[in-house]
C-alpha cells in the first residue's frame, strides 16, 4: 500500500509541475549568435518595426516573450511566451507599427519580441506593452514611442504557447 501511495503522490507532483511550468514556461536562451537591427536609418524620425526585412524570402517565425508584467495590457497577462508563423500578420506589422524616435532611452524593458528566419535570430527589440504607453527599445535608436495601438493588436493576434521549456 505504502509503494502505491508514494506512486500517485510522485504522478501528481510531476503533472502538477508539467502543469505550472506550462503556463509559467521556463525560457533558455541557446543562441549565440547576436542580432544587429538595421543601423543605416539612425537619423530617421520614424522607424517602422521589422524595418529593412524582407518577408518574400525564407520562413519567418516571431516570438514575444513576457518578462514584466507590472502595468502590461491585459490581453498579455496570462501567457509568458506567444508566438506566431503567420508571415502576412508579420508584414502586417511591419507596414502599420511605426514608431516615434524620442532621443531618450527607459532604464528596464525586459519585454522581447524576436524575430527567426530560417531558424536564425535576424531582428529582436525590447517592448513595452502598456495600457498607455507602448514601443520598443534598441541600442541603435533607444527609446522609440508608439502613437497609435497598433503594436498591441498585432501581437495580441499571437498564439500563447503552452510548452515548460521554451528554447530560444
Amino acid at each position: 500500500m505504502k509503494i502505491k501511495f508514494k506512486i500517485y503522490l510522485l504522478l501528481f507532483f510531476a503533472i502538477a509541475l508539467f502543469s505550472y511550468y506550462s503556463f509559467n514556461p521556463i525560457v533558455l536562451n541557446i543562441n549565440n549568435q547576436s542580432t544587429v537591427n538595421d543601423v543605416e536609418n539612425l537619423q530617421k524620425e520614424v522607424v517602422p518595426i521589422f524595418d529593412g526585412i524582407n518577408f518574400n524570402v525564407g520562413s519567418f517565425k516571431a516570438l514575444l516573450i513576457i518578462n514584466d508584467k507590472i502595468d502590461i495590457h491585459s490581453n498579455f497577462t496570462r501567457g509568458r511566451v506567444f508566438y506566431t508563423e503567420d508571415v502576412d500578420l508579420l508584414k502586417k506589422m511591419q507596414k502599420k507599427c511605426v514608431f516615434h524616435v524620442t532621443n531618450s532611452d527607459l532604464t528596464t524593458v525586459e519585454n522581447k519580441l524576436l524575430l527567426y528566419k530560417n531558424d536564425s535570430i535576424v531582428y529582436e527589440e525590447y517592448v513595452v506593452l502598456e495600457v498607455n504607453k507602448q514601443g520598443i527599445q534598441n541600442s541603435n535608436h533607444g527609446w522609440l514611442l508608439s502613437k497609435s495601438q497598433d503594436l498591441i493588436n498585432f501581437l495580441s493576434e499571437f498564439e500563447r504557447l503552452y510548452i515548460p521549456i521554451v528554447f530560444i
